[in-house]
């Protein structure tokens, strides 16, 4: 028995992360020489070679343990000349802290140039980290990253939105990714919801531009985005491909089950995949760092009450290209035909900005830690605002990098700056023993007659019985005690109210105690003995105070109460350097090559501020 076309091994292979052998094969067929890299097991089983028919290999049930045997030997005679390649499945920062480049699709950008593979063994480079997919669904993705146009014509395109601050932070957190491990900093979520035709698509667009493809059409091309309308499992393992490089999901209004959203979202904030097991143990998982950008007609936040992920989604309600009219109707639709055109060039040049100055790696994890603990003590006592302290310095130290990489090419301004009062506002929605509080006191209202009160009789008692006890609206004459008077559910009623809405009743009522939103009988419990017609029960007992709270001010004004947050305060970040020369050393300079990290300016280069902080004047 013969194989009918000559097949050799050219090169072997290795996936570092995988910890896999792969070979590369080529065989002659149609008078012309295919390559296909596959993994070593497959050349090693005389059933699993008979698969690679489908890709042309002239291999047959008939001739394949021969064409096992001979490929054994052909390896074996040539092992020591055959040159070994190194694979990656996963794109973004590849080796140890990134010193063997960075992976955007097929293209690897190191300290030495920008190379682009074409997956050919004979002609590229075998010293240099290649992409290669663990199925073809993760090389379409792949694919998705490459190069059109210029520079020059997408910076042109994207300059406009330098003055619409919704949009900038978008932008500029499209550029995080391949900073997160640098800086240390955690995964997090941009979400745009609103009206339709809202120029939320297009936003997403101009953030894929930024390192591939932004078309999505129905020919199938690759794109450096997708939607919502994908399966759980897509969901799951397209970060881990596409790592250090944003995860951008369009229309969440074409997703129908809820539930799945929010698993997506906590798995992206965590940054690993789900767990699972095989038959002989427990399967990898893969884990990524990227940011998730978002749009759709109802905000993210919507879809989940886990308290431990809202504080990393920032959402932003309307347009991010400011008010909705003709006129900036016409502006999304010109800047989505030029960078339809224009695409892929800013994300590998940033990268090969950091690249040259990995240097300087240091100084930009502590300008991150700095902000950090800025933007915590900025928000007070506000906890969910203190806990997006993470999200907001990436986006600011990012911000930084990114305007210098690009040459300066408009005037910046800090991005968090101007939309601190909206993200900071949307935290009422995150908080979620606010939430529970605010349900569980309009459920009460509903239900006043099911509850025990002053006057009340077992005669009256509602056919299911009581469900706490509610004393009747007494004037309190005074502070002390008007803080004592409560209104108590019986748990299991509590329970029952809270789980219907999704909530979780154990940390929804340790949190309010937390908080000092209950009057408890002592530290041990949550609960405070009181008496329900004629027996004595425990009950959850809530603080009118917090209740008369919630209802007396709207979200946005309670929360900056609680943080006693004014926003007519001004930041550190609002100084006019053309009028008063003066600056904080810890804040932000544009105007020289990174004097707001090292303090420290080229003496060429004009300093707006006060050179008191400019070592090298």
């Amino acid at each position: 028995m013969e194989v009918s076309a000559p097949v050799v091994i050219c090169a072997r292979g290795l996936d570092d992360s995988r910890s896999i052998e792969t070979v590369t094969l080529a065989w002659n067929r149609d008078q012309r020489w295919v390559q296909r890299v596959v993994d070593r097991r497959e050349i090693a089983d005389q059933r699993l070679i008979v698969g690679l028919a489908a890709f042309g290999l002239p291999v047959t049930t008939s001739n394949s343990r021969m064409l096992v045997e001979y490929l054994d030997r052909f390896e074996s005679a040539n092992r020591h000349c055959l040159p070994i390649i190194r694979f990656s499945p996963k794109m973004g920062w590849q080796g140890v802290d990134g010193v063997d480049g960075f992976l955007c699709g097929r293209i690897l950008i190191t300290q030495a140039g920008i190379h682009v593979s074409d997956n050919s063994a004979l002609s590229a480079d075998v010293s240099l980290v290649k992409f290669r997919g663990a199925d073809t669904g993760d090389d379409q993705l792949a694919d998705g990253y490459y190069q059109s146009g210029s520079l020059n014509n997408w910076l042109n395109a994207i300059k406009p939105l330098s003055a619409m601050p919704r949009a900038m932070v978008a932008f500029y957190a499209a550029f995080v990714p391949a900073m997160l491990p640098i800086i240390r900093a955690s995964n997090f979520v941009i979400d745009f919801a609103g009206e339709t035709s809202g120029g939320k698509t297009t936003m997403l667009c101009v953030a894929a531009s930024c390192w591939g493809s932004p078309r999505l059409n129905a020919s199938g091309a690759p794109a450096a985005m997708s939607t919502w309308n994908s399966t759980a499992v897509w969901r799951e393992r397209a970060p881990a491909v596409c790592n250090n490089m944003p995860l951008i999901l369009d229309e969440t209004q074409n997703f129908r089950n809820p539930e799945e959203i929010r698993k997506t979202i906590y798995g992206v904030v965590q940054g690993r995949s789900r767990g699972r097991g095989t038959v002989s143990g427990l399967a990898r998982s893969e884990t990524c760092q990227t940011v998730l950008l978002s749009s759709g007609e109802q905000p993210l936040t919507s879809f989940t009450k886990d308290a431990g992920t809202r504080p990393r989604v920032l959402s932003f309600w309307g347009s991010p290209f400011g008010a909705k009219n003709e006129q900036s109707r016409q502006q999304a639709e010109s800047l989505d035909s030029t960078i339809g055109d224009n695409f892929g060039h800013a994300g590998p040049l940033f990268v090969k900005f950091l690249q040259n100055r990995r240097h300087r790696w240091g100084i930009y994890r502590k300008r991150f830690d700095e902000l950090r603990a800025f933007y915590a003590k900025k928000a007070g006592d506000n906890v969910i605002a203190g806990r997006m302290a993470n999200s907001f310095a990436a986006i600011h130290t990012t911000a930084l990098l990114v305007h210098l990489s690009l040459g300066k090419p408009w005037a910046f301004r800090v991005p968090i700056e101007p939309v601190w009062d909206e993200l900071i506002g949307t935290t009422g929605e995150a908080d979620i023993a606010l939430r529970a509080l605010r349900y569980t006191a309009e459920w009460a209202v509903a239900h006043r007659a099911e509850f025990y009160g002053l006057g009340m009789s077992d005669s009256k008692a509602p056919s299911r019985g009581w469900v706490g006890r509610w004393d009747g609206e007494q004037v309190c004459s005074s502070p002390k005690s008007r803080a004592a008077s409560w209104i108590g559910f019986i748990p299991h009623c509590l329970r029952e109210v809270l789980v219907a809405e999704g909530f979780e009743y154990e940390s929804i009522t340790r949190s309010w105690k937390q908080r000092g939103w209950l009057i408890t009988d002592d530290v041990k419990h949550n609960t405070k003995k009181a008496q329900i017609a004629h027996a004595t029960t425990r009950l959850i007992a809530i603080r009118r105070s917090e209740i008369e709270k919630i209802n007396r001010i709207d979200v946005v004004e309670a929360v900056r109460q609680e943080s006693h947050c004014d926003s007519d305060e001004p930041g550190p970040y609002d100084c006019e350097p053309d009028l008063d020369l003066t600056h904080d050393p810890y804040d932000p300079c544009p105007y020289d090559c990174e004097p707001d990290l090292d303090l420290t300016h080229d003496p060429y280069d004009p300093c707006p501020y006060d050179r008191v902080h400019c070592v090298s004047h």
